[in-house]
């Protein structure tokens, strides 16, 4: 299918509609072709995650399926695998001068409706681009779409030996913070305090649950009730968030950032 009108879509999805059985449908088949492929593109060292949807005339729709180009690119395919509809890439501009951002670009050749969504995962943010249906796809070119450049830090713990926390943060306030506890930690805030998130990230990678970006803070002094170690709230997560660390909230008193943790540009980590 290299290029149909919409009458023809709308022929095409019809036969679809009627010959594609529900369980091949169920398992992301389309017109007949068995082929069972990711249906979201990681971009960006598994940062970003983008999906689409796509509905024709005739009433069918369902899933792109997801090819990744680079690792910051990648394309969707609807109908076969070799028709390229969709083309996308998320962009890391963090430090160059007037952005400090990641950019959203796409292209796309179909006049389809495209729900497009790109979420960050660090923060959970998540940006929504869509096409009408019988509307040619016009390009995006969002170079405001993520102010979340982030920074990695280690956190340290007296208790802790065979492995360490890590924290991201977005905030350039918040950046600046941890920056001065690691240079002078007698003279700042060096604890950190925030609510959990009872689901892994890979930027902390040894444990399955991580500190929710937006919440973090840092502290000299903090209630009791907030206090656990690392270990400890990994072998109580399914308590957490009740009796035991009241609304999610972790301040563990012997946390302390300790290093910054180098994001190399292009997405690779250098000290990880």
């Amino acid at each position: 299918m290299k290029h149909l009108t919409m009458a023809a879509l709308g022929a095409v999805a019809a036969v679809c509609a009627a010959s594609i059985p529900a369980r091949v449908m169920a398992q992301e088949a389309v017109c007949g072709l068995n082929r069972i492929t990711s249906t979201t593109l990681s971009l960006n060292d598994d940062r970003f995650h983008v999906t689409a949807q796509w509905r024709a005339p005739g009433g069918l729709s369902g899933p792109g399926q997801a090819v990744q180009l680079t690792a910051d690119s990648g394309y969707f395919w609807f109908f076969s695998d070799d028709n390229v509809e969709l083309v996308v890439k998320v962009l890391d501009a963090c430090g160059l001068p007037g952005f400090n951002n990641y950019w959203v670009f796409a292209a796309g050749l179909t006049d389809v409706e495209v729900t497009l969504k790109v979420k960050d995962s660090f923060t959970d943010e998540e940006r929504v681009y869509v096409n009408p249906l019988g509307s040619p796809f016009l390009p995006i070119q969002d170079v405001a779409a993520f102010d979340t450049c982030a920074a990695l830090f280690e956190i340290g713990f007296p208790e802790l030996a065979d492995g360490r926390f890590v924290i991201a943060l977005t905030d350039p306030i918040k950046i600046e913070q941890a920056r001065r506890a690691i240079a002078d930690p007698e003279n700042n805030p060096h604890s950190v305090m925030g609510l959990i998130v009872k689901e892994p990230r890979d930027y902390n990678p040894l444990w399955s649950y991580h500190l929710d970006p937006s919440t973090i803070e840092f502290f000299d002094n903090a209630i009791e009730v907030c206090d656990a170690a690392p270990r400890y709230v990994e072998e109580h997560l399914a308590e957490a968030c009740g009796e035991f660390l009241p609304g999610c909230r972790w301040c563990p008193w012997s946390s302390q950032v300790v290093a910054e943790i180098e994001v190399a540009r292009g997405g690779d980590r250098e000290g990880w």
